[in-house]
């Protein structure tokens, strides 16, 4: 049987669908003509197995085009953009509660009250500063996916890896800005 490779341009169809797949240990997003995208959001950080199994839906779709436009101004390729994009909305829905992890980073002068799906900075205790994408916030902390292909460490045991996600509280948040380039500045 030939599997046919996820074309990254493709926006979300009503045939997508959620489930765990034992054999792979991972959550996979499958269409009818039997394509697969392998998550890394394995069964230890899924909140509850039985409800994987389930379709594509509007929200996930809205979630879609909303961290689409979020990450739009980076130069990411088409692929990692879908990697980014699928892995934040299979966290958003799937993700076991998580308690914030903030002590790895440095606290802001002042909080932020972000909103879902904007892209905001955390300066970790050793000086590193790392993008990441807000997936789910409230008045005290957000769950955030990093976008930092190289992945950073919080410390010197203790790695996040692309497409990760952790909670921290929002005192530790800085709004993204992106810098103009010059072609930008230019008429």
């Amino acid at each position: 049987m030939i599997v046919k490779k996820w074309n990254t341009m493709d926006k979300p169809q009503i045939d997508w669908s959620w489930s765990f797949r034992d054999e792979l240990k991972s959550l996979v997003l499958l269409s009818s003509d039997k394509r697969e995208f392998k998550l890394n959001l394995c069964e230890k950080n899924i909140g509850h197995l039985s409800f994987v199994n389930r379709q594509f839906t509007v929200d996930d779709a809205s979630n879609f085009d909303e961290f689409h436009d979020a990450i739009s101004c980076f130069e990411y390729t088409d692929d990692i953009k879908f990697h980014i994009i699928l892995h934040a909305i299979a966290c958003k829905n799937f993700q076991k509660p998580m308690m914030p992890k903030s002590w790895f980073f440095k606290e802001q002068d002042q909080p932020l009250s972000p909103q879902n799906a904007e892209i905001v900075t955390l300066t970790c205790l050793a000086g590193d500063t790392s993008r990441f994408l807000v997936i789910d916030s409230s008045e005290s902390a957000s769950l955030l996916l990093l976008i930092e292909q190289k992945g950073i460490h919080l410390n010197s045991n203790k790695r996040l890896e692309f497409c990760e996600c952790i909670k921290v509280m929002n005192n530790r948040l800085r709004l993204f800005i992106k810098e103009p380039k010059i072609m930008d500045l230019v008429g």
